[in-house]
């Protein structure tokens, strides 16, 4: 998908943010961002929004079949705190979700990049932070063992992604819970082992969840390389829907691309990246321009500088988007921008 219209440049300033109804590669507006505001928090109409953000982080998957359900909800994007060291995300945290059909027959896909937390909050009703510890790395090694009313049903086998030659498709084992037991907020916490469910339980609450790596030869793209190191970790959550119906959700997740940069018609990304937040981040967090130039250059990005103590620097007018833009005061950094 490419952008309709040519945009000016991305740029962090003091400009207001687009609000959380925008989706700019839809909308054809340009985002801005506050000045030290490098977390994201947003819904947008497409996926194609959530893969503009992550790219570099992880890939963005969608599902290609969805039992009859129309998606019903925008796709929400958080990343928060946001660690990258080499080009690889190391801590953080972060989400990519969006819902299907209905709270009595339908779905919700929640994604993360591999190496970052479930983002969490208050405002946030995901069954995995609603009031009980999940939120971590590993949740799914001790999912059920911390809500009763959750048992297993067993591990299923699928291939998911585009084929070999593209380097996405992944081969996984992916684990299939469904909700039969009783709830009760005195129950003690159970092992996994000692509640089993039936597949025809999944009507009655069904989840699954797997990771997929990325697998293929190498790229020279940075962002490509970055999503090779990263992988993705998927959990279909769904009521009203049977086993069947579930697993298929869950094994039709097709990678989304980016969209696609064309610059000898001026057609510009409209999202920053949120591996180019976090590196504006850190190098505006690293003391010194030295600091901040060995930050990017392990991220795998370009550095150039836009003015020195108010002295405009001689930069180039072309648009990379393996690129950050620092403006220096005192040796240090005091802001950043993309492109």
């Amino acid at each position: 998908m490419c952008a309709a219209t040519a945009l000016t440049m991305v740029a962090i300033s003091s400009v207001s943010a687009l609000h959380a109804s925008d989706d700019p590669v839809t909308s054809g507006k340009t985002e801005y961002i506050q000045p030290k505001s490098y977390d994201v928090s947003n819904s947008y109409k497409s996926y194609t929004a959530a893969a503009q953000l992550m790219d570099g982080a992880a890939v963005v998957y969608k599902p290609t079949y969805t039992a009859g359900l129309k998606r019903t909800s925008k796709v929400k994007v958080v990343s928060r705190d946001l660690e990258v060291t080499s080009g690889k995300i190391v801590g953080g945290e972060t989400y990519v979700g969006a819902g299907y059909g209905t709270k009595a027959r339908g779905f919700t896909v929640h994604e993360k990049p591999v190496g970052t937390n479930w983002y969490s909050s208050p405002e946030e009703d995901l069954f995995f932070c609603a009031g009980i510890e999940m939120c971590n790395p590993e949740w799914w090694r001790d999912f059920p063992t911390l809500d009763p009313e959750w048992g297993k049903v067993g591990n299923v086998k699928f291939t998911v992604g585009e084929p070999d030659t593209t380097g996405e498709q992944s081969t996984v084992i992916a684990r299939v819970y469904a909700k039969c037991g009783v709830k009760s907020s005195t129950s003690q916490a159970q092992e996994a082992a000692d509640l089993r469910c039936e597949k025809s339980d999944v009507a009655n609450g069904g989840l699954v969840s797997y990771t997929l790596k990325k697998s293929g030869s190498e790229s020279k793209n940075r962002a490509e390389d970055d999503k090779a190191k990263t992988g993705t970790n998927v959990v279909v959550e769904a009521k009203g829907i049977n086993f069947d119906e579930l697993t298929n959700v869950a094994s039709s997740m097709q990678p989304v691309p980016p969209p696609t940069i064309d610059n000898s018609v001026g057609l510009f990304q409209l999202l920053v990246p949120i591996t180019h937040r976090s590196t504006c981040r850190e190098g505006i967090d690293s003391g010194t321009l030295a600091n901040a130039r060995q930050i990017a250059k392990a991220n795998g990005l370009r550095v150039e500088i836009v003015s020195i103590d108010g002295i405009p620097q001689t930069v180039t007018a072309d648009w990379r988007t393996d690129r950050v833009r620092f403006t220096v005061v005192g040796g240090r950094v005091v802001d950043c921008s993309y492109g």
